[in-house]
């Protein structure tokens, strides 16, 4: 029988804590990498409908496991994000996102024994939002948070979690933005999640801009030339996968949490397509594996690795 227990380890959950509230989680716990943030405010003019594309793919080198053996990653994913501005005041907005992820553990496995921890996984999200335009300085966002996530052959029903966001953001001046909001969601074999959320969006000068773009890190950015942009980024990522019947710990689940630091390269190559370069460091990371009663089993500590990702988006 399924149910939810509190962190074996409190030093633990407050690490969680710290770093999530810090980071703004929204886009970390929605898509994995998921890859949704705080929708923008309502803009002014007529009613318009508006789509983008986006493919991306993440490579994870080698990386040493505490204790013994290494793990590498590697993801591919593609969102759809579709958005109506209903008026000057009212957006609304959907997003639709699918990301497989592959594991290969070499020389590690979980204190249950059975081989590889993991294989290859799914993710599966559903976001819709809504944004209100509240005065000329306040607007308001709340919606939902759905997803889907297990290993390859694991059961879609016992792969879902839910949870909800609201949030405020007020324009300070037309070069600062400030906002603040939570969110809460269940999570597979553990306690609900409750996390506050902070976004800035401060443009610092015509070139320089420190923002978070509603999604759980923070960014300074340099606009080199027109339709070139840099940046430095760090971030928080923490994906929930049920585990299949086959694995040794059947039905449980396991958890992957990062914090990525990157540099980014973000080009538009034309009006429409935008391509994106991402190379750094997971300087935190870690798995833990829960079992079908929310105890956990197994938790492992991963050595700093770099990685690799690229990204391209395509909006009309």
């Amino acid at each position: 029988m399924r149910h939810n227990q509190s962190e074996g380890e409190f030093s633990v959950g407050l690490k969680r804590v710290i770093l999530s509230g810090v980071a703004a989680l929204l886009a970390g716990y929605a898509h994995g990498q998921a890859e949704t943030g705080l929708p923008v405010a309502a803009e002014k003019g007529p009613p318009k409908l508006s789509f983008s594309l986006t493919g991306r793919t993440e490579f994870g080198m080698e990386a040493d496991i505490d204790g013994g053996g290494d793990v590498t990653t590697t993801r591919v994913g593609a969102d759809l994000g579709v958005r109506y501005r209903a008026n000057d005041r009212v957006t609304l907005s959907m997003g639709f996102g699918a990301e497989y992820s592959f594991y290969d553990f070499d020389g590690y496995e979980t204190v249950a024994g059975g081989g590889e921890p993991i294989d290859d996984a799914f993710l599966y999200s559903l976001t819709p939002t809504v944004s209100v335009k509240a005065s000329d300085r306040w607007t308001l966002i709340g919606g939902g948070i759905f997803r889907w996530a297990g290993e390859s052959g694991a059961d879609l029903g016992d792969a879902f979690t839910v949870g909800g966001l609201a949030a405020a953001n007020y324009r300070v001046n037309d070069r600062l933005s400030l906002g603040f909001g939570f969110i809460i969601a269940t999570r597979l074999e553990d306690d609900e999640i409750f996390i506050p959320a902070l976004t800035i969006d401060w443009k610092i000068n015509d070139k320089w801009t420190l923002t978070n773009d509603g999604k759980p890190g923070l960014a300074l950015k340099y606009q080199a030339t027109e339709r070139l942009e840099l940046s430095v980024e760090g971030s928080y990522t923490t994906r929930d996968y049920r585990l299949d019947d086959d694995n040794a710990i059947p039905e449980g689940a396991m958890e992957d949490t990062r914090v990525p630091i990157f540099f980014a390269a973000e080009w538009r190559a034309m009006d429409r397509l935008t391509l994106t370069g991402r190379i750094g460091t997971y300087a935190y990371h870690r798995f833990e594996f829960r079992n079908d009663d929310g105890n956990e089993v197994d938790d492992i500590d991963v050595d700093p690795s770099l990685f690799v990702g690229f990204e391209a988006r395509v909006s009309f």
